[in-house]
């Protein structure tokens, strides 16, 4: 497994500690480890049957981010209501 060409971490820069496995999302991880359907399918399982959908953060944040030396993603993230019962 070390040596996929795939893997995120020779694609772009190199991860620091605190990554999964060395890509730099749960979401980089499924794309390289799985084929393009399984994981979108598996992705939009967990959103409900809908796309994910990434939120622009403000320059701000990201600013912060940078400054600190942390990953910040923002991801909207469907959800079902929930059946409510009677006490």
């Amino acid at each position: 497994m070390e040596d996929q060409p795939n893997r995120e971490v020779e694609q772009t820069e190199k991860v620091k500690d605190g990554s999964i496995c060395g890509f730099v999302s749960l979401h980089r991880l499924l794309q390289a480890s799985l084929s393009p359907n399984s994981s979108n399918r598996l992705l939009t399982r967990l959103n409900c049957g809908r796309a994910l959908e990434t939120i622009s953060l403000p320059d701000s944040a990201q600013a912060l981010s940078s400054k600190h030396d942390f990953d910040l993603q923002a991801i909207y993230v469907q959800a079902d209501k929930e059946p409510l019962r009677q006490p």
